[in-house]
């Protein structure tokens, strides 16, 4: 069986458990954190994917008991598990790490390797290589097709022959091109990081007031400012590669939801009123009935995403004392670097 198969089989597994791992962790903490602000809430929201691009750009460390199954043929004569929480130089370290005993000496493995080893057993020597894959082939297809769908939904709006409104100052010394397209039928949506361009379909617009109009404009310069447009599409291409992987859809969509409440945030530290920017929200979507092929950056994704985000625009800032601010963004913070060092039964 091919050394690579071998190899991909154990990433992308062990990304998988340490996603789960890294979801469950990141549920948990963020109803215990109740954060307000949308761009602490996102950074929480993105933790399992970054978990996952570090196990995936990591691959798998020299001193795993893989290599030594791979290159001398070791087989396991007994298996350790342990858990623990704990810190390391001041950093919080969680462990739910398995261990392999050979010739005398104690080696860190994967669920990974139990699970190709059992397969190996039950099924053939050439399962793991043959699911790694399938694995690859899918992901790979389903990435692929989300990077057109987005090209084409540009495409679609026709950008290029768009009425120029205004061009905005977002920073970075980038300036956004604000447009009204005629032959985009669907929401607002923003797109481009290094030339951004921020499009209003005409009759959508035409029927907003002023108010209501430079609402949205600033709602999804908020997109532009965050670098959304990043975020979005490498949360998309990670969720179809983990397309094998209980709950990373719906991750992947808590995500999303996120990038519009810092959206939504941006906006209102900009000026906006949140009653406008609620009725905005609601008003878009009672006129975009007719949608076109789903954008990179559109205003809104889902209703239910859609009546959070207005309740939580009405019911307005919720003040708090400084020191439950305080204790919030160091909890957020230990939450992170718990989350980024923790072994969930992945690679060590």
């Amino acid at each position: 069986m091919s050394a690579a198969l071998l190899i991909t089989f154990n990433v992308l597994v062990s990304a998988a458990l340490s996603f789960v791992g890294a979801a469950a962790l990141t549920g948990v903490g963020a109803r215990l954190l109740r954060l307000r602000d949308g761009r602490a809430r996102l950074a929480i929201a993105l933790l399992p994917f970054a978990k996952v691009a570090v196990e995936l750009a990591r691959g798998v460390p020299s001193n795993a008991f893989f290599w030594l199954k791979l290159h001398e043929g070791a087989r396991q004569e007994l298996g350790g598990f342990r858990v623990g929480l704990g810190t390391d130089r001041l950093s919080p370290v969680l462990q739910i790490a398995l261990s392999a005993q050979w010739r005398g000496a104690v080696h860190p493995q994967s669920g990974a390797d139990l699970i190709a080893s059992l397969l190996s057993r039950r099924v053939g020597p050439w399962a793991p290589g043959a699911i790694a894959a399938v694995l690859v082939v899918v992901g790979a297809a389903l990435a692929a097709a989300f990077v057109v769908r987005l090209a084409r939904s540009r495409r679609a709006a026709r950008l290029e022959s768009a009425e120029v409104i205004e061009v905005r100052d977002v920073g970075l010394r980038r300036r956004a091109t604000v447009v009204a397209s005629h032959e985009w039928h669907g929401v607002p949506f923003a797109a481009g990081v290094l030339r951004p361009i921020v499009c209003l379909p005409a009759d959508v617009a035409s029927q907003l007031s002023s108010e209501e109009r430079e609402a949205v404009v600033a709602h999804e310069l908020g997109h532009v400012r965050g670098l959304h447009a990043i975020v979005v599409g490498v949360v998309g291409v990670l969720e179809r590669v983990l397309w094998f992987v209980p709950g990373a859809g719906w991750v992947a969509r808590e995500a999303r939801a996120q990038c519009e409440v810092a959206a939504d945030d941006s906006a209102v530290r900009s000026g906006v009123d949140r009653a406008v920017l609620a009725s905005a929200l609601v008003r878009v979507a009672e006129l975009s009935q007719a949608r076109g092929p789903a954008p990179l950056l559109a205003l809104f994704e889902r209703r239910s995403v859609l009546s959070r985000r207005v309740s939580r625009l009405l019911e307005g800032p919720v003040p708090r004392p400084w020191h439950a601010i305080f204790f919030r963004l160091l909890g957020a913070a230990v939450l992170t670097v718990t989350v980024l060092r923790a072994t969930i039964l992945g690679n060590p």
